[in-house]
């Protein structure tokens, strides 16, 4: 664990140096998360508070998708702007080529560059998530109907999400590692627009309640096929197959 720390550590300290590129992460990512966030309130959540009755529990699911849709966005535009832009770059430096002439195991140095490009965008999606439950508790809700939260939409939006990209972010490293780096960044590429279509899909028609156990369910099923998928391909992560996808 303390080689996959070192090698995470250096990961995050690399990315923030490049300064222009998390302005630019951020600004993008602040941008798309308000946008959403302010196109549901005015289209979901200001039509039910100025009804004469409004419900508790409608409130609740607009939100815990608006809580999930930030979530979703700060993570997903996080792991894309940084995941493939890294491999290239460490690919084409021979930096990976480099690591694995040190004690460092390849196994140590995946799963290292996977955390160090989702830690950032996890704390991103933290701050916008919690600062988007306060705010629109603070302009609509309060002081009409008290402060309008619960377990599900945390555990989906702080929880089960984060894991299930975690995952994500690992296979596509795995991809990346073992194949080709556009393999990976196309993944990803494919993957974000995806599953925001799916899963607001599946909320805002209330085919499932955001906030609802099947739609944690859902997430956590992701998470562990995801997961099958990484354990099934992780014999071919092999220092020779490393070196080879840099070519």
């Amino acid at each position: 664990m303390s080689n996959i720390w070192l090698v995470t550590s250096a990961g995050i300290k690399n990315a923030f140096r490049l300064k222009t590129g998390m302005i630019i992460l951020i600004s993008v990512t602040l941008i798309c998360v308000v946008g959403i966030a302010l196109l549901m309130c005015i289209l979901l959540i200001a039509p039910e508070m100025e009804s004469a009755s409004p419900d508790r529990s409608i409130l609740e699911a607009h939100l815990g998708v608006i809580l999930y849709s930030s979530s979703l966005i700060s993570i997903g535009v996080g792991l894309n702007s940084l995941v493939f832009q890294t491999m290239v770059r460490e690919q084409a430096r021979g930096n990976l080529a480099a690591l694995m002439a040190t004690p460092l195991k390849v196994f140590d140095i995946w799963l290292g560059k996977s955390l160090a490009l989702f830690i950032p965008g996890l704390l991103i999606a933290i701050v916008l998530t919690v600062l988007n439950l306060v705010i629109i508790n603070l302009i609509y809700f309060l002081p009409d109907i008290g402060f309008v939260c619960n377990w599900q939409m945390l555990v989906n939006s702080l929880v089960i999400l984060p894991l299930m990209y975690l995952c994500f972010g690992i296979f596509v490293h795995l991809i990346g590692f073992t194949t080709k780096p556009v393999t990976g960044n196309i993944i990803a590429q494919v993957f974000l627009p995806v599953i925001i279509n799916l899963m607001l899909q599946l909320a805002i028609r209330n085919v499932i309640d955001a906030n609802s156990w099947q739609f944690i369910v859902i997430n956590l099923g992701m998470a562990v096929v995801l997961g099958v998928l990484i354990l099934s391909l992780k014999s071919r992560l092999t220092p020779e197959r490393v070196i080879l996808s840099a070519g």
